[in-house]
């Protein structure tokens, strides 16, 4: 058994017949997250000598918040898939939101399965890789969108809580409230250098849109850092939110589908609570809608 270590997680489901292109596929996928990101791409080649194989793949299909599937004839007419994982899979889909995202292979009659043909396709316009004039440019473009997910999947699901945790400004004499306050600090001192440059990259730029200037280099210098400083969907201390008006400082606790986050607002002058969705229910309506409830009513 490997340990997923509480990490995102990708399931991808396939036919063995297929495993070549499964394992093309994560290279791309490794290429799109980062070497380094803390994230799980899990198959069922991760099943270690001895372990209980079952068990090891409905965990992961408990734990995935996004689903490949690698659709072929073999995928097709594979019962362990058709049986067991994808029911499993809908059915997460369904209560949870996870993100199903087929990748035509080879042509095959994928279109008379009901439940796959109300999902979108890749390569776009269900052109099979086989068959795709660039397989290069159509795995680089899919996985670029699985590593999309997850960056989207941060951004839906942040809500600023409406107890605000320092709201009173700091008296005559006092030292400044910056000074006062908890800063983010990463044990990493490389990252911490990234995120410093980050918070100084966000400042010129407001500057600048104050005076009405052309903020283009200012926005792709901080594009640049996040990427460096992001490494996956994981959130770290020092990482900024809301397009630079929060960053992190340190979590205050972990629900069911959410973590709280202390973060400085950087707009307001106060430290605030930010709850951010866990990414596997960010496609979720009803998640988001309580997330809004609890922001609503605080």
């Amino acid at each position: 058994m490997i340990d997923d270590q509480g990490r995102p997680s990708v399931f991808i489901s396939y036919a063995h017949a297929d495993e070549a292109w499964k394992d093309e596929l994560l290279k791309y996928l490794r290429a799109a997250f980062g070497v380094d990101a803390p994230i799980e791409l899990w198959d069922d080649r991760r099943i270690g000598a001895g372990d209980a194989w079952l068990d090891e793949i409905e965990r992961a299909l408990d734990r995935a918040s996004v689903a490949i599937l690698l659709v072929t004839a073999d995928f097709l007419s594979s019962r362990f898939i058709q049986r067991k994982e994808v029911p499993r899979l809908l059915e997460r889909r369904g209560s949870e939101g996870v993100r199903l995202m087929p990748l035509l292979v080879d042509a095959c009659p994928w279109s008379r399965s009901s439940w796959l043909k109300s999902i979108q396709m890749r390569p776009t316009d269900a052109v099979p890789l086989t068959e795709h004039p660039s397989k290069s440019r159509a795995l680089s473009e899919f996985a670029e969108e699985v590593a999309g997910h997850f960056d989207k999947a941060t951004s839906a699901g942040i809500s600023k809580v409406a107890k605000v945790l320092d709201p009173t400004p700091p008296l005559s004499g006092a030292e400044p409230r910056s000074e006062r306050r908890p800063r983010p600090k990463s044990r990493d001192r490389h990252r911490q250098e990234i995120a410093d440059e980050l918070d100084r990259q966000y400042r010129a730029r407001d500057t600048l849109l104050q005076h009405g200037q052309d903020v283009a280099e200012a926005e792709t210098r901080i594009t640049d850092l996040k990427r460096i400083l992001r490494h996956g969907p994981q959130l770290h201390a020092g990482e900024f939110l809301g397009d630079g008006r929060y960053q992190l400082i340190h979590p205050l606790g972990q629900g069911g589908f959410a973590t709280v986050w202390l973060a400085e607002d950087r707009r307001g002058g106060m430290q605030v609570a930010i709850k951010v969705l866990h990414g596997q229910f960010s496609a979720s309506e009803e998640r988001r809608e309580r997330l809004s409830w609890c922001a609503a009513d605080g």
